[in-house]
């Protein structure tokens, strides 16, 4: 097993990409606990631009009080207030695991989700978008220009086979 200290992991992945089911295995291999989600947040402040900066404030304070030390980060990266959080992130603290996958494949996951899953989220302007297809499709190209440590292709793979590829990505650190 790796590491237990030293580090924290940023699945970054727009919806339907498998971020949740990749941190679930992440954590469970790592013997570690904590995940953030800012949508966790969004959905304890009340939906105004004063509620958007609380659910921020309230993660990060979590963060701190983890010692900024050993969760993983279920984003689609593209806010801006991510790089703030980042920024907090002791150097060399962050391995960032990118989840990539066609966009027809993300669309016909994200059917398979119930709508209240898009209710709340940072990835979800409501005033470009309607739901998370019409996110996903905009967004497409911005997210695919995100530069990253390792990339991982969901596509096509099981998500036994996404685990072992992150897994071997981050041994291969050194981090044992």
């Amino acid at each position: 097993s790796m590491a237990s200290h030293g580090f924290n992991l940023f699945a970054l992945g727009l919806p339907g990409s498998g971020k949740s089911t990749l941190a679930r295995g992440l954590l469970t291999w790592l013997g570690w606990t904590r995940s953030f989600r800012i949508g966790t947040y969004h959905k304890r402040v009340p939906e105004t631009p004063a509620g958007e900066l609380a659910a921020w404030a309230a993660m990060r304070a979590d963060m701190a009080g983890a010692g900024w030390d050993r969760f993983v980060i279920e984003a689609a990266g593209l806010n801006p207030q991510w790089e703030e959080v980042v920024r907090l992130i002791p150097a060399g603290g962050l391995i960032r695991i990118k989840l990539t996958c066609p966009l027809d494949v993300l669309k016909a996951r994200n059917l398979t989700k119930s709508p209240e899953d898009f209710t709340h989220g940072e990835w979800f302007p409501r005033s470009r978008y309607r739901d998370k297809n019409q996110f996903v499709a905009g967004e497409f190209e911005a997210f695919s220009k995100i530069a990253v440590e390792y990339s991982v292709d969901t596509g096509s793979s099981s998500a036994d086979e996404v685990l072992a590829a992150a897994r071997a990505a981050l041994a291969s650190r050194a981090l044992r």
